[in-house]
C-alpha cells in the first residue's frame, strides 16, 4: 500500500546505516510529475528536502536523465543495487527538470517541478512557524492546503486537525487518556487537571498515560489552549518544557527565544534559516549565547547592534529576564554570532549518520550538551 501512495521507495522510508535518505527520497520525488501532496513529519524535514534539491539539482538531473546513482552519493553497495533496478533513464522528464532549473534554484520552483501539487501534511504551527514561513517565501508560489497534524509521538496520539489552514489541532479523548499540568505548577502534581478542566488562554504540560501501559509519561509538550470546538478543547503546540531555560530562575521558554529571534531578523532584514542558543553556565555572569543561521553567507554586520536587539526583544519576550541582567546583575547580556549556512542541515547530516532517524528529528533550539556545543560553535562565522 506504501508503494502505490508515495514515491518513496522502502530503501528511503527505513534506510540502512550510512545511507543518504535526502537523496534516495529527493531522486524518487523528482522522477514523478503527478506528485499531488507531500507529508512529513516536521515541516522543519521538508525544508531539509527543498533545501536538498536546491544545492543539488543538477547531480540530481543527470541521474534522472541517465538512470544512473552519482558514485558522490553515500549508499551502501547492497542499496545502490536494488536501487538500480528501480530506475530507468528518463530523458524527457530530465529535460523537463533541466529547463525548470536553467537559470539555478534561487526561486520558488515547488510547483513548477510538481505542477499537480495540492497540499502538504506534517507538524507545522506556532512551533514550526520558522519553516511554514520559509516553505511559503523561498518555495512554494501559489496556494496549496496546509494540513497541520496535531500533537502526536511514538506514545500516542494527542489530537488532530481542526481543520485545513488551521494552527489548531482538536485534543482527542478516545485515544490515550491525558492530564495537564499548568507550565506555571513546576513539579506540583496535584495541580493536574483533566482534559474537562482546561481553561482557554492558559498553557498546559501533557501527561499521558496510553493504552499499551505506558503509565502517567510527562511529554514535556506544552500546549496553550486556543478555544474549543464544541466542548472538546483546541490546542496549539507551544515549546518543549525541558528545553526552557533557567540559569538564573528567569524561565526563558522556547517561544520567547523564537520571539526574540524572529523580531531581531524582521528589524535588522537578516534572511533567517534557523537559530539555537547557548546557556553559557561558565561565563560570569552566566549569559545566553545566540547562535543565527542566515540563509545566504553575510560577510560584514554590526554584531553590536545585532546584540543589542536581541536584548531588547528578549526583555520584551520575558520580563523576567530583565530583572535577572538589568536589577540583580545574576545574567549578563547575550552574546550574538552568525553560524555558517546550513548548519542545521549539516548537523542533522550527522544524526542521521550516527543512526538517529531523519523524520523524528526536531530542531536544536536550545543546546543541551556537549557534543551540540562543540558541533555548533565550530561553525560560528568569524
Amino acid at each position: 500500500m506504501l508503494l502505490t501512495l508515495f514515491t518513496t521507495p522502502l530503501e528511503g522510508m527505513n534506510p540502512p546505516e550510512h545511507a543518504d535518505a535526502k537523496y534516495i527520497i529527493s531522486r524518487f520525488a523528482l522522477m514523478d510529475r503527478n506528485i499531488s501532496g507531500i507529508i512529513t513529519g516536521f515541516y522543519s524535514v521538508a525544508v531539509v528536502f527543498f533545501r536538498y534539491i536546491a544545492d543539488n539539482y543538477k547531480m540530481l538531473i543527470d541521474d534522472i536523465e541517465n538512470g544512473t546513482i552519482s558514485s558522490d552519493v553515500d549508499l551502501p553497495d547492497e542499496t545502490r543495487e536494488s536501487l538500480l533496478k528501480k530506475i530507468k533513464p528518463l530523458p524527457e522528464r530530465g529535460q523537463e527538470l533541466r529547463k525548470i532549473f536553467k537559470d539555478g534554484s534561487d526561486f520558488k520552483w515547488v510547483k513548477k517541478v510538481w505542477p499537480k501539487l495540492l497540499y502538504m501534511v506534517g507538524i507545522g504551527g506556532d512551533g514550526f512557524q520558522i519553516y511554514d514561513r520559509m516553505i511559503k517565501e523561498r518555495f512554494i508560489e501559489g496556494d496549496i492546503t496546509n494540513i497541520y497534524s496535531g500533537i502526536t509521538a511514538s506514545e500516542g496520539l494527542w489530537s488532530v486537525p481542526a481543520g485545513v489552514n488551521d494552527f489548531d489541532s482538536v485534543l482527542a479523548p478516545g485515544a490515550t487518556f491525558m492530564e495537564f499540568l499548568p507550565v506555571d505548577s513546576g513539579d506540583d502534581f496535584t495541580k493536574c487537571v483533566t482534559m474537562d478542566k482546561l481553561e482557554e488562554g492558559k498553557i498546559y504540560e501533557i501527561i499521558i498515560t496510553n493504552l499499551c501501559g505506558f503509565w502517567r509519561y510527562r511529554t514535556s509538550d506544552a500546549v496553550l489552549v486556543t478555544g474549543f470546538h464544541n466542548k472538546t478543547p483546541k490546542v496549539q503546540f507551544m515549546y518543549r518544557v525541558n528545553r526552557t531555560v533557567n540559569l538564573a530562575a528567569e524561565k526563558t521558554t522556547e517561544k520567547a527565544l523564537q520571539i526574540t529571534v524572529e523580531k531581531t531578523c524582521e528589524e535588522m532584514k537578516i534572511p533567517l534559516a534557523d537559530f539555537c542558543i547557548y546557556p553559557d553556565p561558565d561565563a560570569n555572569p552566566n549569559r545566553y549565547v545566540f547562535l543565527i543561521e542566515p540563509i545566504h553567507e553575510i560577510t560584514s554586520f554590526d554584531m553590536k547592534a545585532l546584540a543589542e536587539y536581541v536584548y531588547k526583544h528578549l526583555k520584551e519576550a520575558n520580563p523576567v529576564y530583565a530583572e535577572c541582567v538589568e536589577e540583580d546583575g545574576w545574567l549578563a547580556k547575550p552574546e550574538v554570532y552568525f553560524l555558517q549556512p546550513e548548519t542545521s542541515i549539516l548537523y542533522r547530516d550527522m544524526m542521521v549518520y550516527h543512526g538517529a532517524a531523519l523524520s523524528q528529528l526536531k530542531p536544536v533550539r536550545v543546546i543541551a550538551n556537549e557534543r551540540q556545543r562543540k558541533f555548533f560553535f565550530s561553525l560560528r562565522q568569524d
